[in-house]
């Protein structure tokens, strides 16, 4: 019993690493991970996964400094990085905090199934559109959008959360007449829609995300990959 517990004994701590203009932090590294260069995915485990069984990997503490042009999808990618590094594919985000010139949060890493992917997917909420506005302190600029024809703002890291419903439609329109519009029918276990107002890159190779709807200069509307839209609404604000 007692060499089994040996063996998640941390054997690396408090190591920092700049990497893209963030910090990330190896808070705890434990003895039961492969470490891996190739490319995994990078899934965000739902809060109702039951975590308590699974062999965590390390502990991560990221901190993005809210100056310049970093933005959270920075952050997200050299958490994702550091994970691929140590053969995780999965995260949790264990907690948040804001101070006056950051974001920080600290997440566990683990290495997932196929099956329990699969299993964890069906935990997250179905038929939800979420909308976030400006996720970098550099562009402080508030966004005006219309959700069903209702006029919303969006403030700087601060995101809508919307449930819609099966068989009915939610309409996003940004940027007026000549801007974008998105229509999204709800449809019995449709996973979660993120959409920004902003470009965003994610992952390690990432590019552009893909747009939806109509481009034009005046509004475009982004779809954003889903895990990193769970990461985003464990750290920014809901507007309600």
């Amino acid at each position: 019993m007692i060499m089994k517990k040996i063996q998640l004994i941390l054997i690396l701590a408090f190591s920092s690493i700049l990497l893209m203009g963030q910090e990330i932090e190896i808070r705890e590294l434990y003895k039961n991970f492969t470490q891996e260069s190739r490319y995994r995915p990078f899934k965000a485990i739902a809060s109702g996964f039951d975590i308590s069984a699974l062999n965590k990997i390390a502990v991560l503490k990221g901190s993005l400094l809210n100056t310049g042009k970093n933005t959270l999808d920075k952050l997200y990618g050299s958490f994702w990085i550091h994970a691929n590094e140590y053969g995780a594919n999965s995260f949790y985000v264990d907690s948040v905090w804001h101070t006056s010139d950051s974001i920080c949060a600290i997440i566990s890493i683990y290495n997932l199934s196929s099956a329990e992917i699969e299993a964890n997917q069906k935990l997250h909420p179905s038929n939800m559109v979420y909308i976030f506005g400006n996720i970098d302190k550099n562009n402080g600029k508030e966004r005006s959008i219309r959700l069903n024809n209702k006029k919303t703002i969006i403030k700087p890291f601060e995101y809508i959360a919307y449930q819609n419903v099966v068989g009915y439609e939610a309409i996003v329109a940004y940027g007026g007449l000549t801007g974008s519009k998105v229509w999204i029918v709800g449809k019995e276990n449709r996973e979660p829609m993120f959409l920004s107002l902003q470009g965003l890159n994610v992952g390690p190779n990432a590019n552009m995300s893909n747009s939806v709807g109509i481009t034009i200069n005046t509004g475009k509307i982004h779809t954003v990959d889903q895990d990193f839209g769970l990461f985003l609404i464990k750290l920014l604000k809901r507007k309600m």
